[in-house]
């Protein structure tokens, strides 16, 4: 019994040893130049014969177990356009894993990358599906899925530099570009099962993307559809960590509805402390925005003059900071410690400073300080109501408390917001005019109380 043990043990020893010897001579083959080269010229001419396109690849690097690297690579689509290209294409991967039926992506680093996706009409065909139906299996061929196991896939870090995207579909009526400098992002969790992903930086710079929609070629979801659509339950457990935004710039244009926008964020950046996309709450330790502008315009409604003009804006010089923000869908609460913007000629804002909470049943500013350069309102105010429908049907109901400390509103300020009021006393002929304020207001707007209250 002995001897069979030996004669067994010595038979496992040299199985393991030879296929260890194999895999070591494997990686040390794999690392020639020739050797890469060979396997890189039977890639290309193997996807070029099953494609029936153009395919380059000037050079794979392969570093077992782990590094996988193309270079100058090429794909045409059968319009002889670009389908993809790109200058390095790197994937750390862990290639031992594979065995326990994992997938563990350390890293993928793209640079110089160009891709371009369209469907045109009449066939209604994106223009990368002749690769789907290269690979797929004939007629007649019995799949069998291993629906036991599914693979788990895990990825720790991302890094993308110069990327152009294009996406034009004429069935939609979407056409949209998007190129950017840098995008970098590390991933805690990456769980498909159980759509868990922690992600506590993003980093993106340098994005410029033209969105373009134009009338589609299909009907359009109902309202009820849409709606549906939207209020579907979405199970998806996201963690965000720093999101870390510079030199953004989004055009947006709606042939359709004759929307044009453009959002120019010079700096932004989130430190996010919890989300949950199914109870539509959110909640933000700090922000920061930084020397940014917004423009938009309703080219279906008139342009209104001296007034604010929500069709028509042209917001500049937006600075907003905040911390402890929390958002769900029926309130929102904070702290700002610093707001400045200027609409056009119409309104400048200056300084904006306030612990605030919004709900469905009133508003409150504490702490509060807005100045303009002619109005400084401060201290705290906080307006009640049942609720925005009883308000419709009542203004009276609306509840007051109201404290002004030697404030100043400018009657210009008032009517860039209220410009009904130009005409009535003491607006009208005072349009420069402004008041100072020094009191408390409490009560409701049908029975105010007036304790005290010193008008200049």
């Amino acid at each position: 019994m002995k001897k069979v043990v030996k004669i067994l043990f010595r038979v496992f020893l040299w199985i393991t040893g030879s296929i260890i010897f194999l895999f070591l001579l494997l990686v040390l083959l794999i690392q020639v130049p020739a050797v890469q080269d060979y396997a890189r010229g039977k890639a290309v001419t193997y996807l070029h014969n099953k494609l029936q396109t153009k395919v380059e690849v000037g050079k794979i690097s392969i570093g077992l177990p782990k590094r996988i690297v193309l270079k100058e690579v090429y794909f045409e689509d059968r319009n002889r356009d670009t389908l993809l290209s790109g200058e390095v294409l790197k994937v750390d991967v862990s290639l031992l894993k594979l065995l326990k039926n994992q997938l563990q992506i350390n890293g993928i680093e793209l640079q110089g990358i160009t891709a371009k996706v369209n469907r045109t009409l009449p066939d209604s065909v994106f223009n990368f599906d002749f690769i789907l139906q290269a690979f797929k299996p004939a007629a007649g061929t019995k799949v069998t899925v291993d629906t036991t196991a599914g693979m788990k896939i895990s990825i720790k870090k991302i890094n993308l530099d110069r990327i152009r995207l294009s996406f034009k579909d004429e069935l939609t009526g979407n056409d949209i570009k998007v190129e950017f400098d840098h995008f970098e992002t590390r991933l805690r969790d990456f769980d498909l099962d159980k759509m868990k992903f922690s992600i506590p930086v993003i980093q993106l710079s340098g994005l410029h993307a033209v969105i373009v929609q134009n009338k589609p070629a299909i009907e359009e979801d109902s309202t009820v559809q849409i709606a549906a659509t939207v209020n579907a339950p979405f199970e998806l457990d996201l963690n965000l960590g720093t999101i870390d935004l510079s030199k953004i710039s989004i055009d947006y244009q709606n042939e359709l509805s004759k929307l044009k926008a453009n959002l120019d964020l010079s700096q932004l950046k989130v430190v996010v402390e919890s989300i949950d996309l199914n109870q539509q709450k959110v909640k933000l330790k700090s922000l920061n925005l930084e020397n940014s502008s917004i423009l938009f315009d309703d080219f279906s409604k008139p342009v209104l003059k001296d007034q604010m003009d929500y069709a028509h804006l042209s917001i500049s010089g937006l600075n907003l900071s905040g911390n402890n923000i929390s958002y769900n869908k029926d309130s929102i609460s904070g702290q700002i410690t610093a707001g400045s913007m200027k609409n056009g000629d119409v309104f400048v804002l200056k300084t904006l400073k306030t612990d605030f909470s919004y709900s469905e049943t009133g508003v409150t500013l504490k702490d509060l300080l807005l100045e303009t350069p002619g109005t400084t309102i401060r201290d705290y105010a906080r307006i009640s109501y049942p609720s925005l429908d009883s308000l419709a049907a009542d203004p009276g109901i609306i509840g007051m408390e109201i404290h002004l400390a030697n404030s100043r509103i400018n009657f210009k300020d008032v009517l860039a917001f209220v410009p009904q009021l130009a005409d009535v006393d003491p607006f009208k002929n005072n349009h420069e005019a402004s008041v100072t304020i020094t009191g408390n207001i409490n009560g409701t707007l049908s029975n105010l109380n007036i304790p005290d209250l010193l008008i200049t």
